[in-house]
């Protein structure tokens, strides 16, 4: 049985982007809004603010399953950091990267399928001579 897409492939795919665009989309797709024009200064001030992140991202863009991703976000745990990074949400969001990540991840499921069936269907019907 075919294993199935990793979220950063499902996620390329899906919206259509090479590979080396994934960390920054998913990032700039799951920001918090309200940080969205501070990031420039954020990352100005300090280089490393986001690295917590995008090690997130980088970790889910290799999980295959949308319960894992679910599961890892639930552990990774945004309150065991200080500091405005944390206390005013400028971070990116544990649901939107969730949603996200369903999404992407069930929509490749579901072509998988159906890319399937077309082919059983078609090793199957006759042949109209």
């Amino acid at each position: 049985m075919e294993e199935g897409r990793t979220f950063a492939e499902a996620f390329c795919r899906e919206y259509h982007i090479p590979r080396s665009w994934y960390r920054p989309a998913v990032f700039w797709f799951s920001l918090h809004r309200r940080c969205i024009l501070a990031v420039p200064f954020l990352k100005l001030l300090n280089s490393s603010h986001f690295q917590y992140d995008d090690a997130l991202i980088d970790h889910i863009g290799r999980m295959r399953h949308a319960e894992n991703v679910s599961r890892e976000i639930l552990r990774w745990d945004p309150m065991s950091q200080s500091g405005i990074h944390w206390s005013w949400k400028f971070r990116i969001s544990s649901t939107r990267l969730h949603e996200m990540a369903e999404f992407v991840l069930r929509s490749s499921t579901r072509r998988r399928e159906r890319e399937r069936r077309k082919s059983s269907a078609r090793l199957t019907s006759p042949v109209n001579a």
